[in-house]
């Protein structure tokens, strides 16, 4: 819906698309109601002749459109008389200034123009006003222009009586501008406030729609939809400039539309367009069109443009979405004159695309037709085509192609397959890097496609034979190889390939095993190559066995039997020589005193190659053997041996062989408690040998070494050790070794015994002044004293024990990390104590530790540390603050009388840090009560503690003499003993309301003076209100004073 409430409908011309303010509903139903009303009166419509009907002799049977209006769509030839000027720029047409009309009568000075801005018929406006007025597209041409207040042109059309009709006004309302001097200044908007009618009267009676509509029945468009001003320049001003130097003015064309009746014997109607007063705005009107039955419509076609692939034969009816108005024909031409006749199709015409053609409606009996419909149907410009490259080389990849797509809507994709070709890329264009096959193309703009084959060709490939070789040794000589064709095109490579530069090459099996792939490659006369490749066997010579191992043996008796040993893996057999190179096959046995060594050779059972050396295996047959005593100094055999950490032990080492045996060389002696990780000792060379290095027969050699003992030792109670001596028999071929150990142990003293010492920073010998909840930190030093580790070491302390607070003494250093106090090791401990009141009162913090421990040996013996005494400051003393509950006025007293009662209270705090108890409360009050109380005594103990309050209270009633001194003035005070070890006595004198000052509590009492009389006699009036006295009667008279103050 618009803003004035009317659905819109899209209208048609030749020129494009208008809309209207009627919905195709609201017209379909327009026009069956139309008809329904027309039948009758198709008799009046057959009385007469087309041209009787319609005024419209010139056109006789001859097609034309249904509009009932032959003059009045305000083109040039509809102007009559004036003067015709160039609008701005002199391409936009013409324009007259309060121009006459040849078919409407006109008030006022109503202009004319083809686009020209103009106002109040000024004659120059092409000259200040630089706007072009954009022409209607559904009308075009020229248009009336109203400026000013009660302007109006209107036109008289005839009408059958009692007929149903259709009057299409177009209109539109833009804001009247100021002129533009020649500097380009002003040109503003000077109004924009429309007073505008137009409409259809004198004959036309109402249906639905009103017969008049105003300016509010058009679409409110507001100021800022128009430009700002008018302006010479040629860009800018909000992007409404024209580059050839003038203002684009938008009107916003509106169609308005009335369906009315004719009146029964109206002949004749009166269309019309006014300006009220004031009309503070420009008004354009153009094209006008009166139509019966409901021929003012086009078909809709939809869509009105459609493109296809390829020459396709469609039904144009098809196209049209409407409905075909009762009485009508659907027609199509190609022609967008639909007076030509001859270019009129058959009905429900089927055509081939592509092509224009043109819908409209046809009334057969009016003879007349609907505007018409542009249909365009087009077939495809989609082409393409290519350019390639072959490949150059058989097996090669540097094919390419180019391919060139022209028509349909300029923006492809492309999508390449190939069966038996690679280096596509699916989605490009062009293509390069292709091997030989064939590649297929579809193009795609996205509405139509065309697809391309390409073949990629490639030349045969070259015949290269690189031959046959082998099966080799890898330890024979090199071969030669020739390839085919052989000349110095061909090259060689390969490993153990060594290239002749002729076709031939040179190929050494050394080193190589397993399938030796060797390729023989050939370039001919273009650069095209091919390769042959032929694979040799190589197999590898078998290592030399492994040899079982020399073998020296001491001789035994019977002599036994060596027999020679070596192996080789499956596959594989040994065959013995007696010689390094050469020699006979042999059984290698043995078994005489001395040495004789064979040779074996590894031969491959499957391709008979044989080892490239032998393994030698000697057998030797000795006699040997070797003595060694070790001796150490002090050792007490039958207990411990008292040695302290960093002491020595002397070993003496005795080194000889048996009787008969065979000398023995390089002779070693080791000690592994001589050695790393222990300190390295060299062990020493003292005596024996006759200087030959020979340790014969009869010959004893003597080596001395000593050891520090360690702690360690100490601990674990023994030094044990074993000493090795090694050495090799001297032999006509490879020595026999020959070895020894011996062993000493010396059992080592221990004792136990650890000390303790506790400190804190705050025993300085003087008091410190702590309350309760400050800490104490203490520290312990636990050392080991004696010779052996001490396990499970505990700290007791009773002052961290219950049943004070249980406070943990941690390890804070001196452990190596193994839990273990070891000797001479120093462990710190830290624990922190917290004050209590109960310390405060005491005056010091006083406590000893004690630490235990467990070694090898058992429980160490308890170490008790140093006492250490904390001294704490004290500072006892108390208050007592005395009040009464009354409360003065604001006279600064109190009123009261005797016997009225006071009540005092009596409040007592300790001020000082040491618990106060025995407190005892006093007042010298003569007539006070009993003092009673206290209130605030925590847990009832009689302990005045640091953060208590007591309270006592007594009574105490006014006296006359109180009331006389005009006050009641006294002093209490409190007594209690510190609980310190000197229980030092503490007390205070009372104050109204300090703790820390003394004073009177005085309770101010107000005073009042005054006295009164009463005066009366002893004569009682009777009930007459009088008494009866003589004279001489006597009346005794009494005088009352009292006291009223």
């Amino acid at each position: 819906m618009s803003s004035q409430g009317y659905s819109q409908a899209i209208g048609s011309s030749d020129e494009g698309e208008v809309i209207l303010p009627y919905s195709q509903e609201y017209l379909d139903q327009y026009n069956a109601d139309l008809d329904k009303k027309a039948a009758e009166y198709n008799a009046t419509f057959r009385s007469r002749s087309k041209a009787q009907a319609f005024d419209n002799g010139q056109k006789g049977n001859v097609v034309g459109a249904c509009n009932l209006i032959t003059c009045g769509s305000f083109e040039k030839v509809d102007v009559n008389g004036g003067t015709f000027r160039t609008a701005v720029g002199g391409t936009n047409g013409q324009y007259q200034a309060d121009a006459r009309y040849t078919c409407w009568d006109d008030d006022g000075t109503v202009d004319w123009s083809e686009g020209q801005y103009i106002s109040y018929s000024t004659t120059n406006s092409n000259s200040v006003y630089p706007g072009i007025i954009e022409p209607s597209t559904f009308d075009g041409g020229g248009f009336a222009i109203f400026s000013y207040q009660n302007e109006a042109i209107r036109q008289t059309l005839t009408v059958v009586p009692n007929t149903v009709y259709t009057v299409c006004f177009e209109i539109a309302v833009i804001p009247r501008y100021a002129t533009v001097n020649s500097n380009n200044q002003g040109g503003g908007i000077l109004e924009y406030a429309p007073n505008l009618q137009f409409g259809v009267r004198n004959g036309a009676v109402q249906i639905t729609d009103p017969l008049t509509y105003t300016h509010n029945d058009l679409i409110q468009h507001p100021q800022s939809d128009f430009p700002t001003r008018l302006s010479f320049s040629s860009s800018g001003n909000g992007g409404n400039q024209n580059p050839g130097g003038w203002t684009e003015i938008n009107p916003y064309w509106e169609n308005r539309c009335i369906t009315f009746r004719s009146g029964n014997s109206a002949t004749s109607v009166e269309v019309f367009y006014k300006t009220g007063n004031p009309g503070r705005s420009v008004v354009l009107v153009d094209g006008l069109r009166l139509s019966v039955e409901g021929y003012a419509n086009s078909p809709t076609v939809d869509p009105i443009f459609k493109e296809y692939c390829q020459p396709t034969q469609v039904a144009l009816d098809t196209f049209v979405t409407s409905t075909t108005p009762p009485g009508a024909i659907l027609k199509w031409t190609t022609n967008p004159d639909l007076t030509v006749t001859g270019d009129h199709l058959p009905n429900n015409p089927t055509v081939t695309t592509p092509g224009v053609w043109y819908a409209f409606y046809y009334n057969p009996t009016l003879g007349c037709t609907s505007p018409s419909r542009k249909l365009t149907l087009t077939n495809t410009d989609l082409d393409s085509s290519y350019t390639k490259q072959n490949v150059t080389c058989f097996d090669g990849n540097d094919g390419s192609i180019n391919l060139t797509v022209t028509g349909g809507s300029n923006s492809y994709t492309y999508f390449w397959t190939t069966s038996n070709g690679s280096g596509l890329n699916p989605t490009a264009e062009d293509q390069s890097g292709l091997t030989a096959g064939t590649y297929n193309v579809t193009i795609n703009d996205g509405t139509c496609t065309t697809q391309e084959t390409v073949v990629i060709t490639q030349p045969n490939q070259i015949n290269v034979e690189a031959g046959d070789y082998g099966p080799l040794c890898d330890n024979v000589s090199p071969i030669t190889l020739t390839g085919t064709p052989t000349n110095s095109n061909g090259t060689w490579s390969g490993t153990g390939v060594t290239d002749n530069g002729n076709g031939t090459a040179s190929f050494d099996p050394t080193g190589l095993s397993g399938s030796i792939t060797v390729t023989y490659s050939y370039t001919d006369g273009n650069s095209c190559s091919n390769s042959d490749t032929a694979d040799i066997m190589v197999n590898t010579a078998p290592s030399a066995p492994v040899s079982g191992g020399n073998q020296t043996e001491c001789a035994l008796d019977p002599i036994q039997t060596l027999i020679a040993t070596a192996t080789v893996p499956g596959g594989q057999s040994i065959v013995w020589y007696d010689l390094a190179i050469g020699g006979n096959v042999v059984s290698p046995t043995w078994n005489t005193i001395g040495s004789k060594t064979y040779y074996a050779e590894a031969v491959n059972n499957t391709t008979s190659c044989k080892s490239s050396t032998r393994t030698p295996v000697t057998l030797t047959l000795n006699n040997c053997g070797i003595i060694l005593e070790k001796i150490a100094s002090p050792n007490n055999p039958q207990g411990c041996t008292p040695i302290a950490p960093g002491e020595s032990i002397s070993y003496t080492f005795k080194v000889s062989i048996p009787v008969g045996a065979s000398p023995v060389y390089n002779v070693q002696l080791s000690d592994p408690l001589l050695e790393a990780p222990n300190p390295v000792v060299p062990i020493v060379y003292v005596s024996g040998d006759d200087g030959d290095g020979l340790l014969e027969g009869g010959e004893e050699w003597i080596y001395t070494a000593s050891y520090t003992v360690t702690q360690q030792n100490i601990t674990n109670g023994q030094v044990q050790n074993t000493a090795t001596v090694n050495g090799l028999v001297q032999t006509s071929g490879n020595p026999y070794p020959v070895s020894t150990s011996s062993s000493v142990t010396v059992n080592l003293c221990q004792d136990a015994e650890m000390s303790i010492v506790k400190s804190s920073t705050s025993a300085t010998g003087d008091c410190i002044n702590f309350e309760p909840g400050n800490t104490i930190d203490y520290k312990f030093v636990v050392t080991n004293e004696g010779d052996v580790d001490i396990t499970n070491v505990v700290i007791s302390d009773p002052l961290f024990l219950a049943p004070n607070p249980v406070v943990p003494i941690v390890l804070v250093s001196g452990d190596n990390g193994d839990g273990i106090l070891n000797v001479g090791e120093v462990w710190t401990f830290n624990a922190t104590y917290t004050i209590t009141q109960n310390d405060i009162d005491a005056g010091s913090v006083v406590n000893t530790a004690e630490v235990d421990g467990n070694s090898v040996l058992g429980a160490v013996d308890t170490a008790t540390s140093n006492t250490v005494t904390v001294l704490i400051c004290q500072a006892a003393d108390i208050a007592i603050v005395k009040s009464s509950d009354q409360d003065p006025g604001t006279n600064g007293c109190v009123d009261l009388a005797e016997g009225d009662v006071i009540t005092y209270t009596f409040t007592v705090t300790n001020e000082g840090n040491v618990s106060i108890d025995n407190v005892v409360v006093t007042d010298p009050l003569v007539g006070l009560s009993a003092i009673t109380g206290p209130t605030g005594d925590t847990g009832s103990d009689g302990i005045l503690g640091l953060d208590e309050t007591w309270e006592y209270t007594a009574t105490y009633a006014v006296t006359q003499d109180d009331v006389d001194a005009g006050q009641v003035t006294n002093q209490a005070a409190v007594n209690g003993l510190a609980m310190n070890p000197s229980n030092t006595p503490v007390s205070d004198d009372s104050h109204p309301t300090s703790t820390t000052a003394d004073g009177d509590t005085v309770v101010v009492i107000c005073q009042a003076a005054d006295i009164a009389i009463v005066k009366s006699s002893d004569q009682d009036p009777g009930t007459n209100g009088c008494v009866d006295l003589a004279e001489g009667d006597v009346i005794t008279y009494t005088f009352t004073v009292t006291n009223e103050g």
